[in-house]
């Protein structure tokens, strides 16, 4: 899939030295047939046309010199990844436009890894958005991020050794299970603000939080969340100034789309949207209230952020029979998080000291049998976790 495919290994001796031109050939015959014509001016001019001639063939030599070692040190960068791992191309993880992501495993270990393949042929984007990415991701060791183990670059390829998570995303997951209550909402919670905090505090940005980048480590009961994808992330070390307008709708904080500068609170935002939808399967800023909420889920949610735009001292309402079952704690660390003014709008490092997360005032409700209780059944998840109709990508980069 994604139409990358990944090089075989090549051999040096696989490169075919192009034929010499029959320019060059007539420099041989015209130095042996004029070699002897002494006549003053015409010699002059006969040797003049020789050295263009020659200069033509050490050229020619030159660019196929260049073609060779460009080869020769491709081959032994693909040996070198190889003798390391072994790419198992019949399991695909994702693909893309200009990358396919496959299993890989260490030669020795034999731990499995992801292997991010990106062709720098089909991409349209410059090398240095890629090795942004890179630059961040080899800056990071967290529990709670995905990190990179290692890195291989050639002429035409760039391999990202990474962490692997099979444990699934975020939403798929809780809707696998029969049980979900405020405390495990708060625990998820607590694993992706210790991740932000460490990442704002090295100055990433991530800029792109939402379900489908949040992935388990495992299968396992007690796998721990990671944040992926670091596609959009940016380091602001150095007085980097954010203005982009990228990001999911949905999920973008309001200021993303202002037009003005923003910072690391855009991280707070997504998240804070995350943990409302975690807690009772509806974005916030929807009015629970109207008789056809499936059309409700269908307007385009940035009518609301619109209108919050307008009135910076909104706040995120807990309408509907799901918040009653739901602590007051949970709800004012949500108010805090969903601030519309950025500049109010509580930091990582905060919000880990909040007393929801510190505390054990959490309710012991099913969450999910809550949330279906809800939302209609004519929604594409009847358990209540929208996606499908709730997130649009908005200026995304075919950098994965």
């Amino acid at each position: 899939g994604g139409g990358t495919v990944v090089p075989k290994k090549t051999k040096v001796t696989d490169v075919h030295v192009a034929q010499v031109p029959v320019v060059v050939k007539r420099a041989m015959e015209f130095a042996e047939h004029r070699a002897a014509d002494t006549a003053g001016v015409s010699a002059k001019k006969n040797l003049s046309e020789l050295d263009q001639l020659k200069q033509q063939m050490r050229a020619l030599k030159d660019t196929q010199a260049s073609a060779i070692k460009k080869q020769a040190k491709d081959t032994k960068i693909i040996m070198q990844f190889e003798q390391k791992y072994s790419i198992q191309d019949e399991i695909e993880l994702g693909s893309g436009l200009t990358a396919v992501v496959k299993l890989c495993v260490d030669n020795v270990t034999r731990k499995e890894y992801a292997v991010k393949i990106i062709s720098k042929a089909n991409s349209s984007l410059d090398v240095d958005v890629f090795r942004e990415e890179i630059n961040i991701m080899a800056k990071m060791r967290h529990e709670n991020v995905i990190c990179m183990v290692d890195y291989y670059e050639t002429s035409e390829f760039i391999y990202i050794v990474q962490e692997l998570a099979y444990g699934g995303e975020l939403f798929d997951r809780i809707l696998d299970q029969k049980q979900f209550s405020e405390k495990d909402a708060m625990n998820l919670t607590k694993q992706m603000l210790s991740a932000l905090r460490y990442m704002h505090a090295k100055g990433i940005v991530h800029r792109d939080l939402k379900p489908e980048n949040l992935l388990y480590s495992s299968f396992d009961n007690d796998a721990s969340l990671k944040i992926s994808d670091f596609g959009f992330a940016k380091d602001t070390t150095g007085g980097v100034n954010l203005s982009e307008q990228l990001g999911t709708q949905g999920y973008a904080a309001p200021e993303v789309f202002s037009g003005r500068p923003y910072d690391a609170k855009c991280d707070i935002w997504s998240l804070g949207v995350i943990v409302y939808i975690l807690l009772c399967g509806l974005p916030p800023f929807i009015d629970l209230d109207e008789e056809d909420q499936a059309n409700a889920l269908n307007r385009p949610f940035w009518t609301y952020v619109n209108q919050m735009q307008q009135v910076q001292d909104k706040q995120v309402e807990f309408n509907g029979e799901v918040w009653k079952a739901i602590s007051k704690d949970a709800k004012e660390f949500l108010t805090s998080a969903l601030q519309i003014d950025a500049k109010k709008r509580a930091s990582a490092e905060e919000l880990l000291k909040h007393s929801w997360i510190t505390g054990k005032n959490h309710t012991d409700s099913n969450l999910i049998a809550a949330v279906t209780e809800a939302v209609p059944v004519t929604l594409d998840r009847p358990q209540g976790f929208v996606r499908a109709r709730f997130e649009k990508p908005v200026s995304r980069p075919t950098a994965s």
